[in-house]
């Protein structure tokens, strides 16, 4: 038999762990909940400089018509996304074409946005190694403080500021 984690309450024990010291550790199904919102959350951190992803077609059509049903029925938003929905499959090809080519100029748009960050970012990457560029702890140029030196351009995402 599983038990899902709803079944359990919040403060049941999930499994023990023995510490180095022999000391009996526990942990909760609350503890293990709240870790892993954390983990996640520094996994998705995203850069706020990257450019903001690109619209399809379908979102252009859902912002205009949500903006249009929202007026007459303020209180339903699901009726209105599926409503939004149907209409979008009800629609042919040509009633679609305005809204794709905005999603097609968008992509463009993000593509182009998207060349030039992560060439901003080679460029940084690249005065910061060489000793270039300014240093944003103020020190002289060329010369690093210790938690500067030990960064990995690579996992720059996954880390948490403190």
């Amino acid at each position: 038999m599983y038990l899902s984690s709803s079944t359990v309450p919040q403060s049941a024990t999930v499994s023990p762990f023995v510490n180095s010291l022999g000391n009996e550790l526990t942990t909760t199904v609350r503890d293990h909940q709240i870790e892993q919102r954390r983990k996640k959350k520094l996994m998705t951190r995203k850069d706020p400089n990257a450019p903001r992803q690109n619209r399809t077609g379908y979102n252009f059509f859902f912002a205009e018509q949500r903006a249009r049903l929202k007026s007459t029925q303020p209180d339903k938003d699901r009726a209105i996304s599926k409503m939004i929905g149907d209409l979008w499959n009800s629609l042919s090809e040509d009633e679609k074409l305005p809204y794709q080519e905005r999603g097609m100029k968008e992509k463009e748009r993000y593509r182009r946005e998207m060349c030039e960050y992560k060439e901003k970012l080679r460029l940084e990457a690249q005065g910061t190694a060489v000793g270039t560029g300014s240093p944003p702890s103020g020190l002289p140029m060329g010369i690093k403080s210790d938690h500067e030196s030990n960064i990995d351009l690579n996992k720059v995402e996954t880390m948490e500021v403190q």
